[in-house]
């Protein structure tokens, strides 16, 4: 037995899924709210023999949702040397996006399997089921867990807009700072 695998996810399989498996989980994100489209789902289950038999064969340990991307991301600019900004015609701009990125909406693992590792496994083990050259991931909580960069993604940290610049000086200027 490899000694860095942890007996608790030796059974752990990855599967195609949709509402239904996303619903039992939904309820440990952060973000409140429907879901929304999505292109593809899929979901972390465990097969152990004896836990499988206590919870109908079926127990839904993580899920990620991918979605169509936004339209223009200032950072996927960024990122890819503006590959998918260069042309006049929007509609042609639009194709290219849509026929070449993903964007990863959720990933949410159940409590009680936190700590070991599976956010990075599942994102690692699901994007080359994606057709696509380009998968993006817009995480608010990159920075207080990593998963995405320890997946083998890439992090391009944002900067503050001119406008959020100014916003933040004119909070400065009447006395409110970061603390």
């Amino acid at each position: 037995m490899d000694r860095h695998k942890c007996s608790a996810t030796s059974h752990l399989q990855i599967v195609p899924a949709g509402a239904n498996e996303y619903s039992k989980l939904s309820q440990y994100h952060y973000r409140s709210g429907r879901l929304g489209p999505y292109k593809a789902m899929y979901a972390l289950v465990d097969t152990h023999p004896v836990r499988s038999r206590f919870n109908e064969g079926r127990i839904i340990v993580g899920i990620i949702v991918y979605s169509m991307p936004s339209p223009n991301l200032a950072l996927r600019n960024v990122a890819t040397d503006g590959v998918f900004a260069q042309f006049g015609d929007r509609r042609a701009q639009l194709q290219l996006v849509n026929e070449n990125i993903r964007c990863i909406g959720r990933v949410i693992i159940d409590p009680r399997y936190r700590g070991l590792a599976l956010a990075s496994y599942l994102v690692r083990e699901t994007l080359a089921k994606l057709d696509v050259s380009v998968i993006e991931a817009l995480a608010v909580m990159g920075q207080v867990n990593p998963f995405f960069e320890k997946a083998g993604m890439i992090r391009w940290p944002g900067r503050v807009s001119e406008s959020a610049q100014k916003f933040i000086g004119a909070l400065r200027s009447v006395g409110i700072a970061k603390e």
